[in-house]
């Protein structure tokens, strides 16, 4: 051993290398002759080293100093990476005489894969088994966001996925959790759930308690987001039942707009007024505009409640349908009077001032009034500024106080 010429190298690895081995650590890794290195590895962990690449059995001592040489990371399951033996040979530094480099060493790390199908199809599923019992319509799923395939971390011994969001529609997150023989994957993913059904949209307007025909409605069909009573009712739910409100061209019937025939008493299908402006201020409706005041003969034109029949051709001495506007509220007669009354100091339809008194302010603005009466009799108005239904007094002829009662 003393005339080798390994025993020489390994000297001067010992007292001028840049890494110093024990001599008995050194004499035991070179006996054999040059340490042998893998030209592709398999590899079970991220971060690589010389130690995970080397074939020849070395001491623990040179194995423990081998370790401390890093070449690279592999961040994910399945990466790879490759080292050339110039780059092995500068890792090594005074080391590399001692060992057989090859061109090149690949290196794999272990993992395996899922496909992304299989997950939507689990995904799919979920869904399904979530859907609200006797839902209308179809359930669509987009699931595009989906990786095409689920990296992980060894074999796959068993995964799951679990929906995270308490809406069974709209963006829905998952958690997927696999268990590997390489540890545990979790990840989150994220679909989109929609329901499509044939909603009903309204024609021409709806009176309230009304049965609705075909004639009434279309079909459209529309996509549904949300688990809500809001959403609009299936067009083969509307036909044949009635209306619970008044509803307008152009609008979709809900699951709470819906009625039995008949449900609804004849003397108390009465407009809300209120409503009815808030959800008639659309610019696809049409609006009754009278251009004068209502006048006796205006009786001939009211139905049985009292109520102008919107969906119907307007007197002349009302006025004209004019596009973009607002629809005036129908006009109630008050306590059964007719607006030939010539105790009224304020009749249905007009145009009066509607005063308001608080302290020293006095303030006036225009109002339309929806009832009749004579002084001191209260009826109901619409506020021209704001389209707001309020409530007042009649004091004079064309004047209405506000009535805080």
């Amino acid at each position: 051993m003393t005339n080798s010429p390994l025993l020489t190298r390994c000297a001067a690895m010992i007292f001028g290398g840049a890494l110093l081995l024990p001599i008995s650590s050194a004499f035991a890794l070179v006996e054999s002759g040059k340490v042998a290195i893998k030209p592709a590895v398999l590899v079970d962990q991220a971060r690589i080293d010389v130690s995970q690449i080397i074939s020849t059995q070395v001491s623990p001592s040179m194995r423990e100093t081998l370790t401390k040489i890093p070449l690279g990371t592999i961040n994910q399951p399945l990466g790879e990476m490759t080292v050339d033996g110039a780059e092995l040979a500068k890792r090594l530094g005074s080391l590399a005489s001692l060992f057989d480099l090859p061109q090149r060493v690949q290196i794999r790390r272990r993992g395996d894969l899922l496909s992304g199908s299989e997950v939507a199809t689990r995904i799919e599923e979920v869904v399904k088994e979530r859907a609200p019992a006797g839902s209308q319509g179809q359930i669509h799923i987009d699931s595009s966001r989906l990786p095409r395939n689920v990296v992980l971390p060894g074999a796959l011994i068993s995964w799951k996925v679990s929906p995270m969001s308490e809406n069974p529609l709209g963006m829905v997150l998952f958690s997927f959790e696999a268990e590997c023989e390489g540890g545990k994957a979790h990840q989150i993913m994220q679909v989109e759930v929609w329901r499509e059904i044939a909603a009903a949209r309204v024609k021409r307007l709806i009176k309230k308690g009304a049965a609705i025909t075909p004639g009434d409605i279309t079909k459209e069909v529309v996509r549904i987001r949300t688990a809500s009573a809001q959403v609009p009712a299936s067009f083969d739910e509307v036909v044949g039942r009635a209306s619970s409100m008044y509803k307008s061209p152009g609008s979709l019937l809900r699951v709470v707009d819906l009625t039995d025939i008949g449900a609804i008493p004849t003397h108390d299908r009465e407009l809300d007024a209120a409503a009815f402006v808030s959800r008639e201020r659309q610019p696809t409706m049409h609006a009754v505009r009278r251009t004068k005041k209502i006048s006796e003969s205006a009786d001939a034109d009211m139905d049985t409640n009292g109520v102008i029949a919107a969906n119907e051709p307007a007197p002349a001495n009302i006025g004209a349908v004019i596009p973009g506007e607002t629809e005036d509220l129908p006009v109630r007669m008050n306590s059964g009077k007719t607006a030939a009354d010539t105790n009224w100091l304020v009749k249905p339809g007009e145009h009066v001032d509607f005063m308001v008194k608080s302290g020293g302010l006095n303030l006036t603005v225009p109002a339309r009034a929806l009832d009749g009466g004579a002084a001191g009799t209260p009826i109901r108005l619409v506020n021209l500024q704001n389209q707001r239904s309020i409530r007042g007094r009649v004091v004079a002829k064309g004047q209405v106080e506000f009535d805080e009662h």
